[in-house]
């Protein structure tokens, strides 16, 4: 029951706000009056007097034997703006924002990014995302779909974030029917990562992990992705595996502790994949180096095809952002009608 306030005001202001947000669009029918009036408890009457106005302006109109009808919605009005929630820091994700702002520029949208210090918390990237919705809403969203993005709120309020595209990723267990999606296919990553070892007769794979102790199930987890194309590829082309290596690693097992145990084991001539070309530089090959384990005795194979990987001539996978952002963008404007696109990421061998 309304406590306080002017009922048939409170009334007009509730309607009116269902048409801003979109709960009811143009041609929904409202709930009848007395249905309203006993949600609301107030009388019929009061309903119908507070409706008159929005009748009178043409948002609703009563038509006999079926209700009231919305005849126009009051949904913010657009603007140029594209929120964009992702990383911004790294060779790779800055080259990302760099051509997503170039694709953008000819469609007269300009890119608002989120502060990188908060792309990683998810109650910030929820404010972050309130404040792009006001009198005016953006044009659209960019989203690197991170484990600890707000999913949640964007499957639960589907009239303020139709118009989103994920791109390169997305972790969460089932996939936003109002949203699109532009992905790389990560297991694949690990079926050509086999096929390469093959290739160059390494009989054992290593897969030291990032830690993902937090990880909130195995489709939150792209470097698990990669292991399960891994292992699924590895007995067709007759080498082993080291699964167990892994999994410590992804648990939280110190990584020196770990790789050192299982390389003193591991025969000359094994492969090793990592998930990023700077984890191989800058935590995995000093560990090798420190054991006295020489670039002789194994091949290494990184993932996003960085200066790294071009520095220290090591192949690498080219992850397609070009490509990525290009039809992403293209989704966001309406130049194509797909809607979920899946790549294959491209083995830059050196």
């Amino acid at each position: 029951m309304i406590q306080t306030g002017f009922k048939q005001e409170y009334i007009e202001k509730l309607v009116r706000n269902w048409l801003f947000t979109g709960e009811y669009g143009i041609g929904d029918t409202l709930p009848g009056d007395k249905v309203l009036a006993k949600t609301l408890g107030v009388n019929h009457l009061t309903v119908a007097k507070a409706l008159r106005p929005l009748i009178e302006e043409g948002l609703l109109e009563r038509i006999p034997r079926r209700g009231t009808l919305v005849r126009k919605t009051l949904l913010p009005v657009t603007s140029n703006a594209v929120g964009l929630v992702m990383h911004s820091q790294d060779q790779f994700y800055s080259d990302m924002v760099s051509e997503i702002n170039r694709l953008l520029d000819p469609h007269n949208l300009f890119p608002t990014l989120i502060n990188e210090a908060l792309v990683e918390n998810t109650a910030a990237i929820g404010r972050f995302l309130d404040r792009m919705v006001g009198e005016t809403r953006p044009y659209g969203y960019l989203v690197l779909g991170d484990m600890n993005f707000s999913y949640d709120k964007f499957r639960n309020e589907p009239n303020k974030f139709q118009n989103t595209v994920f791109l390169l990723r997305y972790q969460a267990e089932e996939l936003i029917p109002h949203s699109k999606y532009v992905l790389i296919d990560y297991k694949d990553i690990g079926r050509q990562a086999v096929k390469y070892f093959a290739k160059r007769g390494m009989k054992k794979i290593l897969y030291p992990a990032i830690s993902e102790t937090a990880c909130k199930g195995v489709w939150a987890s792209l470097q698990f992705q990669v292991m399960q194309g891994i292992r699924e590829e590895a007995p067709k082309s007759g080498i082993f595996f080291d699964e167990l290596l892994f999994w410590k690693t992804f648990n939280g097992k110190e990584l020196k502790q770990e790789l050192a145990m299982t390389v003193q084991k591991t025969e000359p001539l094994f492969g090793i994949f990592t998930w990023s070309d700077s984890h191989f530089c800058v935590i995995v090959k000093p560990v090798l180096d420190e054991l006295g384990i020489t670039p002789e005795k194994y091949q290494n194979l990184g993932n996003f095809n960085t200066f790294h990987a071009v520095e220290n001539n090591f192949s690498s996978f080219d992850l397609r952002i070009s490509e990525i952002c290009k039809i992403a963008v293209d989704m966001l404007v309406g130049n194509t009608d797909e809607r979920n696109v899946i790549l294959k990421a491209k083995l830059i061998e050196r």
